[in-house]
């Protein structure tokens, strides 16, 4: 790896979905139950071509969330370097799916039935929470409820 003290954030470019994938794998290990079960077998390269494809499926169909990496510069025109890590960030205006089918092809993703209802449960928990912020929202997105009620504050 090119060392700097310098990082750049830039978009992901879709080729670069795998390294970014490979990183998440990597980084989070095993010490993260949702990565775990949100992406089976994320550590074997099975796991990671099926994390990588769902990634890139939920970038390339998301208009409400931005992919980001960090980047090394390696030289003074701030070309890029290697990635270092990568972030989403979603401004959610629209309520997501309330069930996992309707995200995800589950018994693909999840063939073990046990795991599948699971993550079929963690789903619908996690979605909960954000669904409301989006209905409080009044249209405005997440960040519009947030900003709304902390001004008024």
């Amino acid at each position: 790896m090119n060392t700097s003290k310098t990082i750049k954030v830039a978009p992901v470019e879709d080729e670069d979905i795998a390294t970014c994938f490979r990183i998440v794998s990597e980084s989070f290990g095993h010490d993260a139950p949702f990565v775990d079960i949100y992406f089976p077998r994320h550590d074997t390269l099975s796991g990671q071509v099926q994390g990588a494809s769902r990634l890139l499926a939920w970038k390339k169909n998301s208009s409400d969330s931005v992919f980001l990496k960090a980047v090394t510069s390696i030289d003074d025109d701030m070309s890029m370097g290697d990635i270092l890590g990568m972030a989403v960030w979603t401004h959610m205006k629209d309520i997501p799916p309330q069930k996992l089918e309707d995200a995800e092809n589950v018994e693909e993703v999840w063939p073990d039935v046990d795991d599948r209802k699971f993550m079929t449960a963690l789903w619908e928990d996690y979605v909960k929470p954000r669904s409301q912020a989006v209905r409080d929202s009044h249209g405005s997105g997440v960040f519009g409820s947030w900003t709304q009620s902390h001004m008024t504050e």
